[in-house]
């Protein structure tokens, strides 16, 4: 795979960090191309739609980045994010983080991988997680967190663009929906290839995991049943199973009546995770009993327990996956238990990997 590279590119530093001079040389290539598009008009969140406008987002990935490195000390980073443009050209703002105790991204072996989507909003709790488990008497290594996220324009955490990418497709798509072949396309064939070539340069990819929530655990589910080759291991953590009329269900029962099963180690494993106020959320103090009444009732509706231990029953059996868990979180509801299923995920993944045999 070619190496992504812009005009003018003078390479990082070994630790991953390029020199004063080269950041500052980056910065003024980024605001030429800031000056670039303005002149062409092509707007922020536009797909760009000729040739030109196509090679311009490939070349202007990196330049965008070099306002970060400008405000990180020489030897001092142990994260780094791109702007990586899919094959439409729309932009993805990837972070990547590694062990504190790396002195370079180069010379290792076998790095086990943590993507993650809603990166913006998951990015730092899956680093920080995995940087405590450092000080664990334990730990073995760690590895790789690579957050899927996009460029915000607002301080809210999620893009809208994730109803489209986390969503599957279906003849009952609503408009906006249904885009996760697209995302997938973009992890496995650019994301996946950039991770092996440019951020672990001269060092070699373990194994690898996604990890989802809510619409991301739906999408973590949709990889499962449809690319069940791409990763081995999937996290969906409080999946969005009621969506589009439990859309997701057909794709799991296609995927269990598939005939054949690879070797163990090839078979990947499953992790769900679910809060128990998902589906029997108590009042809040001060809110209404009408909002209450019918904020419970949603929550009833959407069934999110019922239904991850539904998909579990029927999966655990499963000769197709290597494991199956779930594990649900009391009194945690759909936001607090992003924190428990991302710590609870990468201290398995790349602690508590014991090969083809279920862990407890």
């Amino acid at each position: 795979m070619p190496e992504f590279r812009p005009s003018g590119y003078i390479r990082p530093a070994a630790q991953g960090v390029p020199s004063r001079e080269a950041r500052a040389q980056l910065q003024l290539k980024r605001l030429e191309k800031i000056n670039v598009r303005q002149q062409e008009e092509l707007g922020r969140e536009r797909v760009p739609t000729s040739v030109a406008a196509a090679r311009y987002a490939t070349e202007a990935w990196l330049a965008r980045d070099a306002d970060d490195w400008l405000l990180i000390d020489e030897g001092a980073s142990e994260r780094v994010k791109w702007d990586l443009p899919s094959q439409n050209g729309s932009l993805y703002k990837i972070q990547v983080s590694w062990p504190l105790q790396w002195t370079s991204r180069e010379g290792h072996h076998d790095v086990p991988v943590f993507y993650a989507v809603d990166g913006n909003a998951m990015f730092l709790t899956a680093s920080e997680a995995c940087w405590r488990r450092g000080s664990a008497p334990h730990f073995s290594g760690g590895g790789l967190v690579v957050a899927i996220g996009y460029p915000l324009d607002n301080h809210f955490l999620f893009s809208a663009r994730r109803n489209y990418d986390l969503t599957p497709p279906s003849a009952t798509s609503a408009e906006g929906y249904g885009g996760a072949d697209g995302l997938l396309d973009f992890i496995d064939g650019t994301l996946k290839p950039f991770i092996a070539s440019t951020v672990l340069r001269n060092s070699t990819v373990g194994r690898q995991a996604l990890y989802g929530h809510s619409f991301g655990g739906l999408f973590a589910l949709y990889t499962l049943f449809t690319r069940p080759d791409l990763l081995d291991c999937v996290v969906a953590s409080s999946p969005s199973v009621y969506w589009d009329d439990f859309v997701i269900l057909s794709h799991e029962k296609h995927f269990r009546r598939e005939a054949g099963t690879a070797p163990d180690g090839k078979r990947p494993r499953l992790m769900m995770f679910y809060g128990s106020y998902e589906q029997a959320p108590p009042q809040w103090p001060g809110e209404d009993d009408e909002d209450y009444k019918r904020r419970k009732q949603g929550a009833e509706e959407r069934a999110m327990v019922d239904n991850a231990n539904a998909m579990h029953e029927r999966l655990k059996a499963c000769e197709r996956l290597c494991s199956v868990t779930l594990k649900g979180y009391p009194d945690e509801d759909h936001g607090t238990v992003i924190a428990c299923s991302l710590s609870r995920a990468v201290t398995t993944f790349f602690e508590e990997w014991h090969g083809p045999k279920p862990l407890a």
